[in-house]
């Protein structure tokens, strides 16, 4: 009996080395930025992302929206402030760069999608690389009556994981291939 409980334990540890690492920017230093013209008007502010808004970074300036940006474990928060009405600069833009996944070095961001209650907000006002995102801010700007805060939650999509280390899916296979060896001998014994 002892033996069993021994190797259910051994199995209950190798399981536990395959689980993969949940890859997350909690613990990753990013840049985050607003641009103007070619030049910085906020920023930048260089930081440790932290769970939850502890971290979040006021972006305000005399160029409207006044924003609050967050970067979450895998996604970017932003909160547009007023008062504001319109008329922002097309070529101001929001930079979020150096995004690394924490736990997973190899990921970089493939895709992005997102939530807000901006209407004239698109997927289209977003770009990315393989570890940095822009957002216009100029195209949400015009015709925007800015009274109540509204918001934009855009989440980042990674590729390049590894979810299941080699070394350790071996080791599994191999235990539970010895365990039942070890079943099947004792029952004809």
């Amino acid at each position: 009996m002892n033996k069993n409980l021994g190797i259910m334990a051994m199995l209950v540890i190798l399981v536990a080395l395959t689980v993969p690492s949940n890859a997350s920017v909690i613990g990753d230093t990013v840049t985050v930025y607003r641009d103007s013209l070619g030049s910085t008007v906020t920023g930048p502010f260089t930081y440790e992302v932290l769970a939850g808004n502890a971290d979040a970074k006021s972006l305000t300036t005399n160029i409207p929206p006044n924003l609050l940006v967050d970067v979450e474990a895998s996604s970017i928060l932003i909160d547009f402030f007023p008062p504001f009405s319109g008329g922002g600069e097309a070529s101001h833009l929001l930079y979020v760069t150096d995004i690394d996944w924490v736990g997973d070095p190899s990921a970089f961001i493939s895709g992005v999608n997102f939530t807000t209650d901006i209407s004239n907000f698109t997927l289209s006002d977003i770009s990315f690389s393989s570890h940095n995102v822009t957002i216009k801010l100029g195209d949400i700007s015009p015709g925007i009556n800015l009274t109540v805060p509204k918001y934009l939650d855009i989440n980042l999509e990674f590729s390049g994981t590894n979810p299941v280390p080699e070394p350790s899916t071996f080791l599994l296979l191999g235990a539970g291939l010895g365990g039942l060896a070890l079943l099947r001998r004792r029952s004809h014994s």
